[in-house]
């Protein structure tokens, strides 16, 4: 995972994928809506599996997409995808 300092004021939609096996619990889950909470335009999306946009693996780890959009939820930008964001320390990079 790479992390650079976002423009919280840039809107996005963030897709968690949260009942696969492994994943990394309500902490991890906890840290990604507080950095949400945070973005005026940020949306968290909580889903089943996507199959080929995040896979799932019996490794653990929740996985996630994000993707700029405008103000009207209309894409911007290309789907980023996420993980394995195993620890706290991983989410506060996602929501850095």
């Amino acid at each position: 995972m790479r992390a650079t300092s976002g423009d919280p004021s840039r809107p996005f939609t963030l897709i968690a994928r949260t009942n696969c096996p492994n994943i990394a619990g309500e902490p991890v889950m906890d840290q990604l809506r507080a950095a949400v909470r945070t973005c005026p335009y940020g949306i968290m999306i909580s889903t089943g599996c996507l199959g080929g946009l995040l896979r799932c693996t019996r490794g653990g780890g929740l996985r996630a997409a994000v993707q700029p959009c405008a103000k009207d939820r209309t894409p911007s930008g290309p789907v980023i995808r996420l993980g394995p964001i195993a620890t706290e320390a991983d989410a506060e990079l996602v929501g850095a």
